[in-house]
């Protein structure tokens, strides 16, 4: 069964910290467009670059995904600011 052509849903970890929150002061809403890039861990950014958050380590397996060719977006499922940042994204693979 191949995981890279899966497609999942998750809530980002390390949202706070995330470039997008500390210049906004909050999250970008539902609907925005994201990708997955893999930077020192694999982190969910916008069409101009920005991080927004981290991917759960247990998806650690989509590193070697996007190195064999896989790339990975998705859209903002839902997102708030209480009680912590947060934000939920769907994400669809597409194959090499």
């Amino acid at each position: 069964q191949n995981r890279c052509g899966k497609a999942f849903s998750t809530l980002l970890e390390e949202v706070s910290r995330s470039l997008y929150t500390t210049t906004n002061g909050s999250v970008p809403p539902a609907g925005t467009a994201v990708e997955i890039i893999l930077a020192k861990r694999l982190t969910a950014v916008l069409k101009n670059g920005t991080d927004i958050g981290v991917l759960p380590t247990m998806y650690n397996y989509l590193a070697g995904c996007i190195k064999e060719g896989y790339s990975y977006t998705g859209t903002v499922l839902s997102s708030g600011m209480t009680p912590v940042p947060n934000i939920t994204i769907d994400v669809v693979p597409h194959e090499p």
